[in-house]
């Protein structure tokens, strides 16, 4: 289910600050697991493209005919959507597919692009980005607050 929300309605949903809801949406019965996701609109109804997933994680009604259940809810953190006018960017805090370093993935329409990780023992940042034809990295960058190393992959050239 996708609900629009006002910015002062949205921060404390995006924060994991508010963890309960009643949605007024008739002939919807609500499990726990379910998935909604909440689209932040400006003051001129206008979408801002930031969005806020949560799982439903209990349903609280008074009576077998309540329409107007509580909902508890929990933000999922693993994954944030932003709209953008050439395209969608999606960005994965849990990166453990691609590696055992804590980072995330961004994805432009659902297509790799980049992995920023950190690398624990050494103390750096490390960028690897991608492009849509090949699952090696095109270009690695090394931070570690002093240096920056650039590799290119060499069929980047």
């Amino acid at each position: 289910m996708v609900i629009a929300c006002a910015t002062d309605q949205f921060e404390p949903i995006d924060q994991g600050r508010r963890t309960a809801t009643v949605i007024e949406e008739h002939g919807v019965q609500f499990t726990v697991g379910d998935r909604i996701r909440y689209e932040e609109i400006d003051d001129q109804g206008g979408p801002t493209g930031r969005v806020a997933r949560v799982i439903v994680t209990d349903v609280f009604r008074a009576d077998d005919q309540d329409r107007h259940p509580v909902l508890s809810i929990r933000r999922e953190r693993d994954l944030t959507e932003i709209q953008t006018p050439g395209g969608t960017l999606t960005v994965a805090a849990d990166a453990s597919d691609f590696d055992a370093y804590p980072g995330f993935a961004v994805f432009i329409e659902d297509q790799l692009a980049a992995v920023v990780e950190w690398h624990v023992e050494e103390r750096a940042f490390a960028l690897r980005t991608y492009n849509d034809s090949d699952e090696e990295p095109q270009h690695y960058h090394r931070w570690d607050g002093t240096l920056v190393v650039k590799h290119s992959h060499p069929s980047a050239s």
